[in-house]
């Protein structure tokens, strides 16, 4: 099987990542478990977690001191899950402003 370049490989999301460890709480169906945010884009997260719900689950992460969001599980692995949010970019934005680019307020 021939080799593939390093272009072959190229992300395909369509926002830039943020990578960051901010703490937080996933809760679903009566379920909260702490988590730890490991990036971040305009449209969603990956969580690390143990035992995450499965694909296509409606979650609520909860940061401390910031707020909430609703989103929804696109993706599992034993110990992660990638999550987009459900909510309009400005609710996100008013949330995550705090957190890292691409949600830093304007100066």
């Amino acid at each position: 099987m021939p080799r593939r370049s390093p272009a072959a490989y190229k992300d395909k999301r369509q926002s830039a990542r943020t990578r960051l460890l901010q703490p937080a709480r996933l809760a679903w169906d009566g379920n909260a478990v702490d988590c730890l945010i490991y990036d971040l884009s305009a449209a969603g997260v990956q969580v690390r977690l143990a035992g995450p719900p499965e694909a296509g689950t409606a979650v609520r992460l909860q940061i401390p001191l910031m707020g909430a969001l609703d989103c929804e599980v696109i993706w599992r692995r034993a110990d992660a899950a990638g999550l987009c949010f459900r909510e309009s970019p400005a609710s996100v934005a008013r949330v995550l402003g705090g957190l890292a680019s691409p949600y830093r307020a304007a100066s």
